[in-house]
């Protein structure tokens, strides 16, 4: 019985060669579309799952309060005394383990070998107790106790030692004039991708002498806290709260503010933390909901597809089902048949759809920025939430069609009376509303996604950053780094398409590491005590970036006093409680905790300026003059000759720094790589949302092909009768034009609800206005009236004689 019932629905697929066709390619789109994006939640929902002790592990951050209540910020950081204060106090912290970056320009060396590197942190010894990365060779618990100790990546060994054995070898960090030396106890597996922090190089935290370990000011290391299991969280963080306030307060009586503790899972720190100093980048859960949003929609409106061509057919097949029943077939039988021919038609389809992601997983990977190697189509459990989809889904599909192609009464069918039935009527309409409320909303969320974006990247951001080419400052400098620097400053100012150099310790694109509530003003009111954010600079930074000084004046070397000279600004002005930028200027600061500190001095007030991207608001801004610790010169080029100019930089760079590694990058390029993240959704969202519309439109066009069939014959009569071309095709469209409108009315109020709290998300955003709506509704119109307009027109233009004689 089995192979007869495959050998039907093999012949069926046959004689109905585009419905079939239809039916197999919008699925295949929408399942490879489903698996696509099912790969990217899937790794992105795997970050730090493959430590052992993941749900026992979490990190301990710090939020800010100003002195009136309001929230300042949330810091990834903590104090250098929490981790070991907890573990001794708190009973339920089993172990803790910090993690301080080593900040600045760093060369190490091994022999002959000098290259620069990065990621390097100090780190207790309990990383590789709490954590679950690999240790290869050497002894790294140990091996971390001890001062001037290091434990390195594998490919960190490779880099420096080749395929010499590096246990017990010592490597020399160089930075500024100093030169450290560390002896290799261990060799670790190099991190993997899905990790929040990612790091090459572990230094013993006992480097960090008796500061890192008892200092209760400011946030200098990420903790990490391994707890009991079953832990009450709230209970936890009551203790923590009231630990924080017994030591904090006896060490740091004149701290400015509250601060409390921030317990995070380990699991949610990638996808959920919003937190400052964050070691690596992290995710976005928006995004990964509305791809997933978007996976279900678009398997929806696949099998949707499949439900209305198979209902929209069943009046076809009605003499076949009464000759069935008439010579016995039970109800259970039939739809066990057609249910098989469901399950057929979704095996091909899967089929093509795992061809289809084969083919196209490097350029998703590409697409979506994700490494080409993260595939995981050989993880088990991943094909099985799949087989389990398809089965669910093929069921589902093929079930409701299965039923009305057995509901239809044998001894009429027998009798050659035409079907004429509206069962499954109703729900072929209301799913073709479903699958253009999809599309218009999707239309309208692509627009707006790429409104934002060009929004961002078009705005001013009150400081110019085109044709400016960043170097990192030398590594390695000695006491005449300073001289050497106005040397090189003047040297470049030489070249003929350098205009203007300047050196400071942040750019543009920068998160500033350098805050402090230290600065502020003389005899003020707590209320007006704020963190603020430093930024070390020379004479010429401000007109080197072009910055718009409101009030006051700019650093000037004809001023003796401008080493105690403050810029800062509008911001911090606000928050400092002038009443305009004029009333700053000339204000004693304090910088320190000793009132009669006040040397300092507003000279100038700047306009504000986005120091990040725009999904960040303003922060308040100190600039202060710098002349040791500047780590970035930035060059301001013309747009000529740019590959000479930078090859003539190079020169007098290398001249001057012979020890140093030259490495530049253009201040643009460098500041867009923040609106990459939102580049990659929206282009994966385009691309998704193009795919969903495409198989709608797929399936209306298979809707509109059996309808006008149908009703060949009465196209027919209406030609003979007198009626015109445009007549019978705006009768074969209104029905299709009108649900298209209704789901238009439907997709509007919902996609406005989705986009505002989307949008919600950025500091500086686009005003919504009608048209962002109206177009995305005529496009679907339009896309709609050609893919029903294909067939109606084929149908009206056919020659009378040959519809009479249809069927």
């Amino acid at each position: 019985m089995l192979k007869s019932y495959l050998i039907i629905a093999y012949r069926n697929l046959l004689k109905n060669k585009v419905f079939s066709l239809i039916n197999i390619l919008g699925l295949a789109i929408g399942m490879a579309a489903c698996l696509l994006i099912l790969q990217y939640v899937t790794f992105e929902l795997s970050y730090d799952d493959f430590h052992k002790k993941r749900d026992q592990i979490y990190r301990v951050g710090v939020a800010w309060y100003y002195p009136n209540g309001e929230l300042e910020e949330k810091d990834a950081g903590n104090f250098g005394a929490a981790g070991p204060t907890m573990k001794a106090e708190i009973p339920e912290v089993e172990a803790f383990a910090r993690f301080r970056p080593w900040f600045g320009n760093t060369l190490v060396k091994y022999k002959d070998v000098t290259l620069p590197q990065e990621r390097i942190y100090f780190a207790d010894p309990s990383v590789f107790s709490i954590f679950s990365f690999p240790i290869l060779q050497g002894d790294a618990i140990n091996g971390l106790e001890e001062a001037h100790s290091a434990v390195i990546s594998k490919s960190t060994a490779h880099k420096y030692f080749g395929d010499e054995d590096p246990i017990g070898k010592t490597i020399e960090l160089q930075q500024d004039s100093s030169v450290r030396l560390f002896t290799v106890k261990a060799v670790f597996q190099d991190v993997p991708i899905n990790t929040h922090f990612t790091f090459d190089v572990l230094l013993s935290y006992k480097n960090l002498g008796e500061f890192g370990e008892t200092d209760w000011g400011f946030s200098i290391a990420n903790t990490y806290v391994l707890i009991q299991p079953n832990t009450d969280l709230l209970a936890l963080q009551e203790k923590l709260q009231q630990l924080l306030q017994n030591h904090r307060e006896a060490t740091m009586k004149d701290a400015i503010g509250e601060v409390q503790f921030i317990l995070q899972p380990l699991r949610d720190i990638y996808l959920y933390s919003d937190l400052r100093d964050e070691t690596n980048s992290t995710g976005n859960c928006h995004t990964l909901y509305f791809l997933f949003l978007i996976c279900v929609l678009t398997l929806c409106i696949a099998y949707a597809n499949y439900i209305n061509l198979s209902t929209a057919r069943a009046t076809e097949r009605a003499q076949e089902v009464g000759i069935r029943q008439a010579i016995g077939a039970s109800k259970p039988t039939l739809i066990g048949q057609f249910l098989l021919e469901a399950l057929m038609i979704n095996t091909l389809a899967i089929i093509l759809a795992i061809t289809l992601v084969q083919l196209l997983q490097e350029p998703f990977s590409w697409l979506t920025g994700q490494p080409a190697d993260i595939s995981l189509q050989n993880v088990p459990l991943f094909w099985l939430l799949c087989l389990c989809f398809f089965l669910v889904g093929a069921l589902a599909s093929g079930f409701y069609p299965a039923f009305i192609l057995t509901s239809f009464n044998p001894v009429a069918v027998l009798k050659g009376k035409r079907i004429q039935t509206t069962k499954g009527s109703g729900l072929r309409k209301s799913l073709v509303v479903f699958q253009f409320s999809i599309s218009v909303a999707l239309i309208i969320g692509t627009l707006l996604m790429y409104q934002q974006l060009t929004f961002m990247r078009n705005q001013e951001l009150g400081v110019d950053i085109e044709q400016i080419v960043v170097l990192k400052t030398p590594t390695v400098i000695d006491a005449t780094f300073s001289k050497k620097t106005e040397t090189f400053k003047n040297t470049l100012g030489a070249i003929p398409n350098v205009l203007r150099v300047t050196a400071s310790t942040e750019v543009p694109g920068r998160h500033i590491t350098w805050s402090n509530d230290l600065i502020h003003r003389k005899d003020v009111p707590a209320e007006y005590i704020t963190s603020n954010y430093v930024i070390g600079v020379d004479y010429d930074f401000v007109e080197t970036y072009d910055l718009q000084i409101i009030a006051g004046r700019d650093f000037d070397k004809h001023f003796g006093t401008d080493d105690k000279g403050l810029i800062i600004n509008e911001k911090a002005a606000k928050l400092m409680g002038f009443e305009s930028a004029e009333a700053a200027i000339g204000q004693p600061m304090v910088w320190g905790y000793q009132e009669n500190d006040d040397d300092f001095r507003i000279i100038g007030v700047i306009k504000n300026f986005h120091q990040l991207g725009l999904q960040y608001d303003y922060d308040p801004m100190i600039l202060t003059l710098q002349h040791q610790q500047e780590s970035f010169y930035s060059c301001k080029v013309q747009g000529e000759n740019v590959a000479a100019t930078i090859q003539a930089i190079q020169q007098t760079y290398q001249q001057l720094f012979p020890d140093n590694p030259f490495s530049y990058f253009f201040l643009d390029e460098y500041f867009d790589q923040q609106y990459r993240a939102d580049q990659q959704f929206g282009h994966v969202f385009l691309l998704f949302s193009g795919l969903a519309i495409f198989v709608a439109c797929l399936g209306l066009l298979g809707l509109v092909t059996f309808t006008t069939s149908q009703r060949t014959k009465e196209i027919g009569i209406r030609k003979i009768l007198g009626a015109s071309i445009q007549s019978i095709v705006t009768l074969l469209s209104n029905e299709f034009i009108r649900l298209v409108l209704i789901s238009s009315i439907i997709a509007l109020p919902l996609a406005y609800w989705v986009t505002q709290q989307w949008l919600e998300n950025y500091a500086f955003r686009i005003d919504i206005h009608w048209w962002m709506f109206l177009i995305p509704l005529i496009l679907v119109l339009a896309i709609a009236l050609l893919t029903i307009s294909f067939q109606t027109i084929k149908a009206a233009l056919a020659n009378p004689a040959d519809s009479l004689r249809y069927e």
